[in-house]
């Protein structure tokens, strides 16, 4: 991404490191807030009206609402987090990991503002990362379950569906919310991912034409239209005529008493 490399250079400098530790750190304040005050959930989520009557604090509040509250899928679910945000922010860089999630924050609040029915929160938000982490890593092993290994490549394949089923189930809400969830990744990875198509199926075309070429005969007789492909046993010569070189098969050679130098191909 050229554009992306030349803010790089340009604002690296303001890049945010170690994000993936203060978003689980500020999910770990709002759940153990949460537990004390049950009722505090509405004061946080994201509700334009909300917004625009001066609680801007939601703006802020809504990236680190934790999406379980269960204390041990919660725990996992941190773990997790942590694990795959903090191999892409190696892997990336400070930078690059900052806009990833920050087009996912922008595409998220402005699909609340621009939906009917408008969005309390992004339940997406770490299955976005989740997916970006599985495709630069697809071979990584999680033990589900602490039992049963499965490359993380699989798993991504279930988010992937689990996103398709909401965006064509779900009414428009929850459709602006899935396409909020997974615009950075299609903006991060859209064009490598084409490209990669684009190669496959000019490799495939190749595959196909010399695997055409590799079927079509080599002889053919000019007098019964057999071939080496349908009579691999039989010979076949080749006689100059006025017309050119013909080729003919052995049994049509005997049938006109004919001779010729034999054509190895």
């Amino acid at each position: 991404m050229k554009l992306l490399d030349r803010l790089e250079r340009r604002f690296s400098r303001y890049a945010i490191s170690n994000l993936t530790k203060y978003l689980i750190f500020g999910q770990g304040i709002i759940y153990l807030a949460m537990t004390a005050q049950p009722n505090l959930v509405e004061s946080l989520r994201l509700i334009p009206s909300k917004v625009l009557a001066g609680e801007v604090w939601r703006l802020i509040t809504f990236p680190v609402m934790p999406a379980v509250i269960h204390p041990i899928w919660f725990i996992l679910a941190m773990w997790v987090f942590y694990i795959v945000g903090s191999a892409i922010e190696q892997h990336w860089g400070d930078y690059r990991y900052n806009v990833y999630l920050l087009i996912l924050y922008i595409a998220t609040v402005a699909a609340a503002f621009v939906t009917p029915n408008p969005l309390t929160t992004n339940p997406y938000f770490g299955t976005s990362v989740f997916v970006a982490f599985a495709y630069l890593f697809p071979d990584f092993t999680f033990l589900l379950f602490f039992i049963f290994p499965v490359k993380v490549k699989w798993l991504a394949v279930l988010a992937w569906i689990m996103f398709a089923y909401a965006f064509i189930g779900g009414d428009l809400a929850t459709r602006m919310v899935v396409a909020a969830s997974v615009a950075n990744f299609f903006i991060f990875f859209g064009p490598e991912i084409v490209s990669k198509l684009v190669r496959k199926r000019r490799r495939m075309a190749v595959d196909a034409e010399t695997a055409v070429e590799r079927e079509q005969a080599f002889h053919t007789c000019a007098g019964c239209g057999a071939t080496d492909k349908t009579h691999p046993s039989i010979e076949f010569r080749y006689l100059p005529t006025t017309e050119g070189t013909q080729c003919m098969c052995e049994n049509c050679m005997d049938q006109t008493g004919q001779d010729g130098a034999l054509k190895k191909p």
